[in-house]
């Protein structure tokens, strides 16, 4: 059916809904007038008009309102009775009806006083057609000619032989007087002139949509300094994006236009990569480095003297964080986004992603019987429980025993997302929310009594990691990164801790283990609606992975027997490294 149309037993029915400036909650029911038997077409040009009549209705309610005038119009029954009694009563206008109906095949009857309704049909068509070609702009004669077009139409309404000359009717006989306009006729005349002046209002209202539309939002240097902010109210100061962004808006208008983001094409985006991919990588922490000298540095490059930077950091710290600034400066301006769906091209200087290589177990074995040989608990005991439990090294890092249950016959870790630290509140450094999901700890754990231990013990598992550091997981990978070189791990491999995750998917890829399941232990994210159903490991999956056969090529018996009080107590130290109390004493 079309728009306010819908068909009972009783005939077509026009019907229309209070808007929420009326109906806050949209709970109030449809206003609805019955137009009868007649033919869909007639019905049409109705609808139109009613709804034109009940927009100017709604429009004077709402003004009424806010002046204070209509503390009665508050309900639905206020409200829709008012509106339905409206046009109710002037629907016999619009169909031409007040008294005198038209002929069975549609045509107006002789007498003068039946063409009144015409008159308000033709008029007020006219009116509306006019409208929509002014809101839209689809007509350039009814932009400039809009003026004479509604003296014109507005005069079909009130002046019969007017209406006749433009229907191509026989005028009226100069002795025959013009029919009286019928009672409605003045209130039609009216709201067509309401009509009119919401029309215009709306168009400029258009007009100066069209208008900043045309300056396509704030400037580049704007949104970011905006976006920025906004990071700063909600993560604080010290919140590391924002050094980046800054950094990343520096290079980007160094190279590029400062203009309105929604301006902004694929083209712009395309020649920033074809500069900026020459850029080396790590300049930024060169000790000369000066982003003023950014295009110089970039010229320097030209013929690569240093590797530039990967495609990776390309892609996603700098065109990435770049995109982020024209959103969320688009959005602000609420103009349309228009970089989502497009195809660049990155540069072949630009060296793909290094593949990480998994640590095989002899690497492992190396890496394990120093970390025990060492007497630090960290050492030690971090590399063992990144590989059996497959998580991130900064969540490791802020485990607590508390955080440590058991739960259904098995134990696992309930990562926290926020802890207290000298009476203040910190954030724990966690990647995706998926991050924070709870995790198995493999029952060798448990065997060798770090589990019992860990519990038993107040504050972090990994002391030696918050003492003294600004940041705990940054300090446990630079140590990792350490003993995983003294142990023969290839960084050009990117063998370092995070390798223990690839380590831990490919050890269950072997047991065939469910992926789904591995998704779920180490922190992925789930493929799809399908997978996310249950939310988290059932019953026989945590069995499942506490009580995986362990690698037989790895020599796990470095771990038994030690005493996790002493490695505990001892601590990282420089120069040459120092007798430690012996890790094996129980």
């Amino acid at each position: 059916m079309p728009d306010h149309l819908t068909r009972t037993p009783a005939g077509l029915v026009f019907q229309i809904r209070i808007p929420k400036a009326l109906d806050p909650s949209l709970s109030y029911a449809p206003i609805r007038v019955t137009l009868g038997q007649i033919r869909i077409r007639e019905a049409r040009r109705l609808a139109a008009q009613l709804a034109g009549a009940a927009h100017l209705a709604f429009g004077h309610l709402q003004r009424n309102a806010a002046e204070g005038g209509m503390a009665v119009m508050t309900d639905q029954e206020n409200v829709g009775r008012a509106v339905r009694d409206h046009l109710t009563a002037l629907l016999p206008v619009l169909r031409g009806l007040d008294g005198v109906g038209r002929l069975a095949d549609g045509s107006a009857p002789a007498s003068s006083a039946a063409i009144a309704g015409r008159m308000a049909e033709t008029g007020l068509n006219g009116l509306i057609g006019i409208a929509a070609d002014r809101i839209s702009g689809a007509s350039a004669l009814v932009a400039a000619e809009a003026p004479v077009l509604d003296r014109y139409y507005l005069r079909l309404v009130t002046d019969e032989g007017a209406t006749r000359a433009h229907l191509g009717l026989p005028p009226l006989a100069p002795t025959a007087p013009a029919s009286p306009a019928p009672a409605r006729h003045d209130e039609l005349a009216s709201m067509i002139r309401d009509l009119m002046a919401s029309q215009a209002a709306l168009q400029a209202q258009v007009a100066g949509m069209a208008s900043q539309q045309q300056a396509r939002g704030p400037l580049f240097s704007e949104a970011s300094r905006a976006y920025q902010d906004n990071l700063r109210s909600a993560h604080g100061e010290g919140y590391d994006e924002l050094s980046y962004l800054s950094h990343r808006t520096q290079v980007f208008l160094a190279l590029m236009e400062d203009k309105p983001v929604g301006l902004y094409t694929q083209a712009d985006l395309q020649a920033f990569i074809n500069q900026a991919a020459y850029i080396p990588a790590n300049a930024s922490k060169d000790d000369d480095y000066d982003l003023a000298r950014i295009r110089e540095i970039i010229e320097g490059n030209k013929k690569l003297a240093r590797k530039p930077l990967s495609r990776s950091t390309l892609k996603t710290n700098y065109v990435g964080k770049i995109k982020t600034i024209i959103r969320a400066g688009c959005r602000q301006a609420q103009i349309p986004f228009q970089l989502d769906d497009i195809r660049l091209i990155y540069p072949k200087i630009s060296p793909p992603k290094r593949q990480r290589t998994a640590p095989d177990y002899e690497l492992l074995n190396r890496i394990f019987a120093k970390g025990v040989a060492s007497g630090e608990l960290t050492k030690a005991m971090l590399p063992l429980t990144g590989f059996v439990t497959g998580r991130r090294i900064g969540l490791l890092s802020f485990l607590r025993g508390e955080n440590i249950k058991r739960y259904h016959g098995v134990w696992i870790a309930i990562p926290p997302n926020v802890i207290t630290v000298d009476g203040s509140y910190q954030i724990v450094p966690y990647k995706t929310e998926e991050s924070l999901s709870s995790f198995v700890l493999h029952n060798f754990l448990d065997e060798i009594g770090f589990i019992d231990w860990a519990r038993q013990r107040e504050g972090f598992i990994f002391p030696s990691l918050h003492e003294g550091v600004v940041d705990p997981a940054d300090t446990a990978q630079k140590r990792m990164g350490r003993l995983f070189r003294a142990a023969g791990a290839s960084a050009h491999l990117l063998e370092t801790f995070h390798s223990l995750r690839a380590a831990k998917i490919n050890f269950d890829r072997d047991l065939k283990i469910d992926p789904r399941t591995t998704r779920l232990q180490v922190g992925h994210e789930l493929l799809d609606v399908h997978e996310e159903y249950g939310g988290s490991l059932r019953r026989s999956e945590l069995h499942e992975i506490a009580t995986a056969p362990l690698p037989k090529e790895i020599d796990f018996t470095v771990f038994r027997g030690l005493d996790f009080d002493a490695m505990a107590s001892n601590r990282p130290t420089r120069g040459r490294p120092k007798r430690l109390v012996s890790p094996i004493s129980r």
